[in-house]
């Protein structure tokens, strides 16, 4: 009786290790598909910067500069859309 104890408990053990070990590579799956997800990010961040940079780096009087304005604002709105998806995405997986 005590045997088939210890084996039931052992068992029992390897099966909530088992679900353990499946939700740590679950986090570490959804931690590699965030830190992606933020790198493409930064890297979109940058060349935008990069190329606002440029722009106002040739801008030779205020109507060019204003195009650089408008280029940094429309910029903003589209990712302020990816974010407003990203956030909508984000709450259907919960």
């Amino acid at each position: 009786m005590k045997k088939m104890l210890i084996i039931l408990t052992l068992c029992l053990s390897s099966q909530a290790f088992s679900e353990e070990k499946n939700k740590e590579e679950n986090m570490k799956q959804k931690l590699e598909e965030h830190k992606k997800m933020r790198l493409a990010h930064i890297d979109e961040k940058i060349n935008h910067l990069q190329s606002m940079k440029s722009c106002v780096s040739a801008a030779q009087n205020k109507d060019d500069m204003k195009k650089c304005h408008e280029q940094a604002e429309a910029f903003r709105d589209q990712m302020k859309e990816k974010w407003k998806s990203f956030k909508k995405e984000r709450k259907g997986d919960d």
